[in-house]
């Protein structure tokens, strides 16, 4: 980050505060929400009870700068769905960008022949309480949200081959990602979404660095 490096030649105090979304108030908040909601939703209260819940966040069905020149958001997201077939007592909650065609997305849907899905617009941080996995194509902080959350994150993508060598094979923010897979290992993505695997509690103190905030706040008070 060129302020960062910037600030450091400078000789600056530079001080390293966790991401808001990892912070207890703000994930005990988003608990408070989801038991609201959940209060409030008796198809989702039906659905938790019996099904496996997979929470899809989807962005755009247009061209994405991570993903291979051979695809596009709309090839990979109806390539998910037909994999999503597959998974056994599946119930799939679809959240959509807010800059996401709604009505293109039903239409995929319907194309798709699938009655066993649900788009919501809550807020990723509530849904993903109900939900053992969390996918989505490209990565988006959307899926860091899901994995604070305890949801198991899965990217499915196809990443361009120059950017894989970057990233060593694996996603670009590969600290929220718990399943890294490129879109010809279908068959270890419905392995995973067949698992008997349930929304836990992150050990997100060991897994994120934070350290600096009561440093700063000391800084600015003097």
């Amino acid at each position: 980050w060129p302020q960062l490096k910037s600030a450091k030649l400078a000789g600056k105090n530079i001080y390293y505060i966790e991401p808001p979304r990892s912070r207890k108030e703000w994930l005990d908040y988003c608990k408070r929400k989801s038991q609201e909601y959940l209060a409030s939703q008796t198809w989702l209260q039906e659905k938790i009870k019996t099904k496996k819940m997979i929470l899809y966040l989807f962005g755009t069905t247009g061209p994405i700068v991570t993903l291979d020149n051979s695809t596009n958001g709309r090839e990979l997201f109806l390539k998910t769905l037909e994999h999503l077939k597959k998974i056994e007592n599946a119930f799939i909650i679809i959240k959509p960008h807010p800059n996401a065609d709604l009505k293109e997305l039903a239409e995929l849907i319907k194309q798709a022949e699938m009655d066993n899905i649900e788009i919501s617009l809550m807020h990723p941080s509530v849904l993903a309480n109900y939900c053992s996995f969390s996918i989505s194509n490209y990565f988006s902080f959307t899926l860091a949200d899901a994995w604070f959350a305890g949801s198991r994150t899965i990217e499915y993508t196809f990443y361009k081959q120059a950017l894989l060598r970057a990233t060593n094979n694996q996603s670009t923010y590969p600290a929220y990602v718990d399943s890294f897979l490129q879109s010809d290992e279908a068959d270890g993505l419905i392995k995973i979404l067949n698992s008997n695997v349930k929304v836990y509690e992150r050990d997100f103190y060991a897994d994120i660095p934070r350290n600096d905030l009561t440093k700063l706040l000391d800084v600015i008070a003097n």
